[in-house]
């Protein structure tokens, strides 16, 4: 008896010295202590709320530059971590100061901040439309409710989809990985976290300070194109090697030096699979598209080869001013006068294959997510992320929370809608309402799993030309309330990943992005009414000034004049653009043959084709300056093939630190430019001419018919 007692006391003791049970002890020690930390406080609102100001701010003028710009999500979360850190050193009450600003604070301060700033295109694309190009003046309170509602509706969706596009593991949501990384860095004390830290701030300064280069001294740098230096100045070679300016050409084998423009679309956190597949398709569309205009495909070869404008038969601008009346129908004997309008090849190609694009990732979405979906309606226990089973300890934000809040939302609509007069039926509005539900579900998922957006507006915006025709105000109303509802849920989506990343509770998520939207629609508002007081004449002239450009707002409502006026004569049955709504059809059909290939032969190479990427990518591939494209696959190769695969401790240590440092040091060179030199601030400095900053012609030196 004694010796067993004493071999009891004996193996007590080796049991407490076991160091693999001091380390569980240690970590259930630190989960309890994460899992009491503070989220929502005086100090984490307040942070939230100036950063939320600052940043709607920022993202609402860049709207109305020359080149839109867009505040990125790394620069906020590093706003809110600083001031957060600074208002920490300010004595007070407990209430005010209980600590160090924790981890969590920082987190629930940059949702707030995010959706501030992320809804700033959505929010102003119509009502800026009607107020510039229609002189429809924004009444205060019906713009609100247009704002409001458009935003809210998107997270009573998203709320609904968390069990499909949250909860799940497979739903990894590449984008948030640099932050989440960056920030368990920030608040950690290891050794490694601490070198983590220091190579973070040498990267982010050099960056920031490299940056200055290709943005404001040195512009060249954006774009290097050998082809365009040493080959004959003709218009073949810039459509082919040329990427410099929008529009130019298709950026094949040309090098950019910019971060802004190769990190657009995140090559450091791209999976693999998905790099594979945007090869393909920059490959893909530079056959496809120099094909199309060297044989006069749809009547295009005598127009430019990638113009985003409504064209006239003879490629010049369209008069859409001309066309419509003050309440936006259709002036037939103008348009009888003109004709119908054409598009450049390149476009409508590219607007087809985002419209497969989109069918397709709504049939993957629905395809790679049935089991989830099966077992949900048959209430069997479904995979969830590890992080979402910590989660579930905290305060949730229930289903029927989200039920309400998407009633009130649609009731706001609706209000909205009748107060604007515009000339949208309740069944249309209904409609736009039902379709950012299923495009919520095809681009969560695609974003999800490719870190990549889906652009939904030119889908909707056939949709509406098509379903409800004659009315471009209409069509307008129909696409903020399907496209835009849509791009804010798929953003809510990404802020409920990273909050379950980092172990917030989803009452304390929503609750920071309701009071970021506030704060947000609030500021677009006021700045907004600003500028277009202060600059209209600016805004409404086709190259706008050195300062501010009404391009975007003058794009959305081309479009909505397409659709919503010569829908059916255009894209109608046998008419010439046709091919665009039957794309739609083909991309529902097109992923199953490769879902069944993943599913019985996942080995095979035809497995890894995603539909949705490569045909969005065919679209993208176009858009803006096209001079990035090889170095970002270069760089995305480069970091998830081989330092993935040759450098593995490298890749788990610096690969999304590094992504976070150049991303968050471009911005803040863009945004000390943009505000010192560029007019942001309302005062334009040039800087001097010289090769590295031509006066004339494009920063490539290819063909230019300024020349």
């Amino acid at each position: 008896m004694g010796t067993s007692k004493g071999l009891s006391k004996n193996e007590d003791r080796e049991s407490d010295l076991n160091p693999e049970n001091n380390q569980d002890a240690l970590e259930e020690k630190k989960q309890a202590s994460e899992d009491s930390l503070p989220i929502i406080t005086l100090r984490s609102v307040l942070v939230g709320v100036i950063i939320s100001a600052f940043g709607a701010t920022c993202a609402q003028i860049f709207i109305f530059k020359p080149i839109v710009l867009h505040v990125h999500s790394l620069f906020i979360q590093l706003a809110c971590l600083s001031t957060g850190k600074l208002l920490a050193r300010i004595p007070g009450p407990k209430r005010w100061n209980h600590g160090p600003f924790n981890i969590k604070e920082t987190t629930f301060s940059s949702i707030m901040a995010c959706s501030a700033s992320a809804g700033a295109i959505t929010s102003v694309e119509m009502i800026g439309a009607r107020a510039l190009l229609f002189n429809k003046n924004p009444e205060f309170f019906v713009s609100l409710l247009v704002m409001l509602s458009s935003q809210l509706i998107g997270y009573g969706i998203s709320g609904l989809l968390r069990p499909l596009l949250v909860y799940p593991s497979k739903m990894v949501f590449p984008s948030v990985l640099p932050s989440v990384v960056l920030f368990n860095s920030m608040y950690s004390k290891t050794h490694e976290s601490r070198k983590q830290i220091s190579f973070f701030k040498k990267a982010l300064l050099g960056i920031g300070l490299y940056e200055i280069l290709p943005i404001y001294m040195a512009p060249a740098l954006q774009a290097v194109s050998p082809w365009c230096l040493t080959l004959p100045k003709k218009v073949e070679i810039a459509q082919l090697f040329g990427g410099s300016t929008v529009g130019e050409g298709l950026g094949f084998l040309s090098f950019s030096l910019d971060w802004t423009i190769i990190g657009a679309h995140g090559p450091l956190y791209t999976p693999l699979d998905a790099q594979w597949n945007l090869l393909i398709a920059h490959i893909g569309a530079i056959f496809v598209f120099s094909a199309a205009y060297k044989h006069n495909w749809l009547g295009g070869g005598s127009l430019p080869f990638i113009s985003f404008e409504l064209l006239d038969h003879n490629g010049n601008s369209y008069n859409t001013s001309a066309i419509i009346n003050p309440d936006g129908t259709e002036n037939a004997e103008a348009v009888e006068k003109l004709g119908l309008p054409f598009f450049s090849t390149a476009y409508i190609i590219g607007k087809a294959c985002m419209c497969l694009a989109t069918a397709a990732a709504f049939t993957a979405a629905i395809l790679q997510n049935w089991r989830t979906i099966k077992d949900l309606i048959t209430r069997n226990q479904v995979e969830t992320d590890p992080h979402r089973l910590t989660c579930r300890k905290f305060k949730d934000f229930p289903m029927w929370a989200f039920v309400v809040l998407l009633i009130v939302s649609i009731a706001l609509a609706f209000i909205a809608s009748y107060l604007n007069q515009s000339g949208l039926s309740a069944l249309g509005l209904t409609s736009a309402i039902l379709i950012s539900a299923l495009l919520s579900l095809a681009s969560g998922f695609f974003y999800g799993t490719t870190g990549l957006r889906l652009h939904t507006s030119p889908v909707v915006q056939m949709l509406g030309g098509l379903l409800f025709p004659g009315n471009a105000v209409g069509t307008m109303w129909f696409t903020t309330f399907g496209s835009s509802t849509a791009s804010q849920s798929t953003l809510m989506l990404k802020e409920l990943k990273l909050g379950q990343y980092m172990h917030l509770s989803s009452f304390s998520i929503v609750v920071g992005q309701l009071i970021g939207t506030v704060v947000g629609v609030l500021i677009n508002f006021v700045v907004f009414l600003s500028i277009l007081s202060s600059e209209r004449e600016a805004l409404l002239k086709p190259e706008g000034n050195s300062a501010f450009s009404g391009m975007h707002l003058t794009s959305f409502e081309a479009q909505s004049i397409t659709w919503g006026i010569f829908g059916k004569r255009l894209y109608g049955a046998g008419k010439r653009y046709a091919f665009v709504p039957y794309s739609l059809l083909v991309g529902f059909l097109l992923p199953i043959p490769f879902y069944l290939l993943q599913k019985y032969y996942p080995k095979m190479a035809l497995s890894k084709i995603n539909v949705a990427l490569i045909a969005g990518t065919f679209y993208v591939s176009i858009q803006g300056l096209t001079s990035g494209a090889t170095m970002k696959l270069l760089i995305g190769f480069a970091s998830q093939f081989y330092m993935k695969r040759y450098h593995k401790s490298w890749y788990d240590n610096y690969n999304y630190i590094l992504s976070a440092a150049l991303d968050g040091g471009t911005q803040m060179a863009i945004l000390l430019c943009t505000f010192l030199f560029q007019g942001g601030a309302g005062l334009t400095i040039l800087f001097p001419n010289y090769f590295l900053n031509p006066a004339q012609g494009t920063r490539d030196y290819c063909y230019s018919s300024d020349q």
